[in-house]
């Protein structure tokens, strides 16, 4: 952080304080009291990151979207007042990424993860999705960037039991995850990440064999594979599996199930 902006260690470790604390206006208003527009978008980032914890299944999901929320709202007032065309991209750019990470924190697919999620969080997240999708387009991101934001996208339809618009976001997913790859576009070991990652949503989506064939193509790729490729393909089946089970979850909020 500080080698961007190098702005005092204490906003850093005042605004620690404050989150664990567990005040999220706090933190907001902390931050929006700094003068400096790039020590505020690097204190947001780092209250963001430092609020995300998905493993601590008390986390406060209300505060995150709170400072996400004020950290958009931020870094589009900074868009707008900038007069030169790259640095409102800049700008935007910070948008779009605080706005996926809120998205993907809010996704329920992540292993061991076991915050409770109501139809609030899966709705924030999608609004979060889709503006990083407007983003990435007008900001021009390769096929990859775009591909996560269309996965994100899915992600909370299908936790919304919206299984057609799912199956439509994952769609354009695997579309541009194949443009992105660089190796071999079909699903099957070895196979791209992210080209089996959105299909085997979309056969979550579709309730289909693609996810079956997804999971053993992952499952191949970690058996065969070595060193990050193995664990990234464990990892692969392990969100899959994750989030098939807490779709399928009997106690699931009635309001959630499709």
């Amino acid at each position: 952080m500080t080698a961007q902006g190098d702005f005092p260690q204490r906003h850093a470790d005042e605004l620690g304080r404050l989150i664990v604390s567990g005040s999220a206006a706090s933190v907001v208003s902390y931050i929006k009291a700094i003068v400096s527009p790039l020590e505020r978008r690097q204190l947001f980032a780092f209250a963001q990151q430092a609020m995300s914890k998905r493993k601590d299944a008390t986390r406060d999901l209300d505060g995150l979207v709170a400072v996400a929320h004020a950290a958009i709202a931020d870094g589009i007032r900074q868009a707008a007042a900038e007069t030169d065309t790259a640095e409102a991209a800049k700008r935007k750019d910070f948008v779009n990424v605080i706005a996926y990470n809120l998205a993907a924190d809010l996704a329920e697919c992540w292993p061991d993860d076991l915050t409770p999620r109501a139809k609030k969080h899966f709705e924030t997240g999608l609004a979060a999705a889709q503006q990083a999708v407007h983003l990435r387009d007008e900001l021009g991101k390769p096929a990859a960037a775009r591909a996560m934001a269309w996965w994100a996208s899915g992600a909370h339809q299908l936790s919304l039991g919206r299984a057609a618009d799912a199956a439509a976001s994952f769609e354009r997913s695997l579309e541009f995850s194949r443009n992105a790859c660089k190796g071999a576009a079909a699903v099957g070991p070895g196979g791209d990440f992210h080209v089996m990652l959105a299909s085997g949503c979309l056969g979550l989506a579709t309730k289909t064999r693609l996810f079956d064939e997804a999971c053993a193509a992952f499952d191949a790729t970690a058996a065969s594979a070595a060193g990050e490729a193995a664990v990234d393909a464990a990892s692969g089946a392990a969100q899959l599996r994750w989030f098939a089970k807490r779709l399928a979850d009997p106690a699931r909020p009635a309001d959630l199930k499709s």
